[in-house]
């Protein structure tokens, strides 16, 4: 579990290491000044985007964070503007935790892939980006352990809040949080497989 935990956190360190060099090595010098690349510019000019993110976890259901102790999601997004501040996005989700059931000490696994889709509203502030989105999210899920399989799919919602910040005119980088909300009642036992979640992601416009 040590060795896990030093792993992970070595990964975001040199994650976090690597897009601070780029941002600090982004600006341009121009009779001796530094500028930062203008969102409102690269906004008029780049049509698309594509993003993969990594993200922390917390289910809203406490037995779902007591079984399950992992943590992390991978992402994956693509936006297209359709108007000066409006983007349309189509992005998925992929969760794989393994546990112990709460009473038996069993060996469970559950898996989630989350696909939504919606409306992206931006701002622009200088090399900045803020943003918020909503939309509709599908959930499949699938739970298996000795005592059976559950598994099915379930239509709820995603809100994301975050800011872009451009550090060269088509790389950017993305501080995010969002919250999703996903009830199923696999056997007869209502539960939330939603939760809120923070991350970074790097993308590129084009």
């Amino acid at each position: 579990m040590k060795i896990r935990r030093l792993n992970r956190i070595s990964l975001v360190l040199f994650f976090l290491l690597t897009s601070s060099l780029w941002i600090f090595t982004a600006a341009e010098t121009v009779q001796g000044q530094t500028v930062w690349p203008n969102s409102n510019t690269i906004r008029s000019t780049k049509i698309f985007s594509i993003e993969i993110k990594g993200a922390y976890f917390q289910p809203s259901r406490t037995v779902f964070k007591d079984t399950y102790k992992n943590r992390w999601i991978g992402e994956g997004e693509f936006t297209v503007r359709v108007f000066k501040f409006i983007d349309v996005w189509l992005g998925g989700n992929y969760y794989r935790g393994n546990g112990k059931l709460p009473f038996s000490d069993e060996d469970t696994s559950m898996t989630l892939i989350g696909i939504g889709g919606g409306l992206k509203f931006k701002a622009t502030i200088g090399a900045f980006s803020p943003y918020l989105d909503i939309g509709p999210l599908v959930c499949f899920y699938k739970e298996s352990n000795p005592i059976g399989t559950a598994k099915g799919n379930k239509i709820g919602f995603i809100g994301q809040a975050g800011v872009y910040f451009f550090f060269s005119k088509s790389l950017f980088f993305d501080l995010f949080v969002s919250y999703t909300r996903c009830e199923v009642q696999p056997q007869r036992i209502k539960t939330d497989l939603g939760g809120l979640y923070g991350g970074i992601g790097l993308g590129f416009a084009f």
